[in-house]
């Protein structure tokens, strides 16, 4: 937990010229309130339980076992040693991403394996001569003009001017148990841009980038034995959803207390509560 508690202060304050700060500590405790927590898990505990979704072995084993550094894998993707594979040449590119190449981390060294998975989540440098680009969903979520997060009454190319989510209610409050009312034109909030934003880390960019959170959960497909997402359509399937869930579903974050949601099923009252 000691390396997790320094690898995810760099949400917090950012580091270098390419990782602003991100989730910071008024996002965070937004994200605790709109999941009706009655715990208060840390950012830490955030990345704790985001390691564990990646893979149970980063340090001291493998094959073969490796006690005294981290975990070296196989032929699946060359020369892996656990989160470095954030700098895969085969995946993003010949060039390193400058957010990473900026640090200068030692890859050997556990803090700074975490530290690296962190600063990918949250890197804001488009490509650049000698680097290529790694957009964070972090970054895209929770610094700037936090240009990831959708009206809900959003209009893709293949809806031919049909709102989508008109039945759209909004969520059931962990806590009270009443319905929490969201307004077609309210953007998402904080809980949502972070299942987006751990979503993207597993791969599905275009689909984080263009559906809401709520609109990704009614229409795209759950598929139990997913290993990877389908193409990106209105009815696709997302396994890097089930992926975001998974992790936020975890006893240290948000287990049994993920978002209920709430969508009109037929005439109701006006005064609905």
């Amino acid at each position: 937990m000691t390396w997790a508690i320094a690898a995810s202060a760099i949400w917090e304050n950012g580091t270098g010229s390419y990782v602003p700060k991100t989730l910071d500590h008024d996002s965070w405790s937004n994200i605790i309130v709109q999941s009706g927590m009655t715990t208060t898990p840390t950012k830490a505990d955030l990345l704790s339980a985001w390691v564990k979704e990646e893979g149970d072995i980063h340090w001291g084993s493998g094959y073969p076992k490796t006690p005294y550094r981290m975990f070296e894998g196989g032929a699946d993707e060359n020369g892996s040693l656990s989160f470095s594979q954030v700098l895969y040449k085969d995946r993003y590119g010949k060039m390193p991403c400058a957010a990473h190449s900026d640090q200068k981390l030692n890859l050997y060294d556990p803090i700074d394996q975490l530290k690296t998975m962190v600063i990918h989540s949250a890197a804001n440098n488009n490509k650049a001569t000698g680097s290529s680009s790694c957009w964070g969903g972090m970054h895209r979520g929770f610094s700037g003009t936090k240009p990831m997060r959708e009206e809900y009454n959003q209009l893709l190319k293949f809806d031919n001017n049909v709102n989508q989510m008109k039945d759209f209610i909004g969520y059931i409050d962990n806590k009270t148990g009443s319905i929490v009312k969201r307004n077609q034109t309210a953007k998402e909030d904080d809980y949502e841009t972070l299942a987006k934003a751990i979503a993207i880390y597993n791969g599905a960019k275009s689909t984080m980038l263009n559906f809401t959170w709520p609109r990704i959960i009614k229409f795209l497909k759950y598929k139990e034995k997913s290993k990877s997402n389908g193409s990106y359509s209105a009815n696709s399937i997302c396994h890097s959803c089930k992926y975001s869930i998974k992790v936020r579903n975890r006893s240290e974050l948000f287990a049994g207390k993920l978002r209920r949601y709430v969508w009109e099923g037929g005439a109701y009252p006006s005064n609905l509560t």
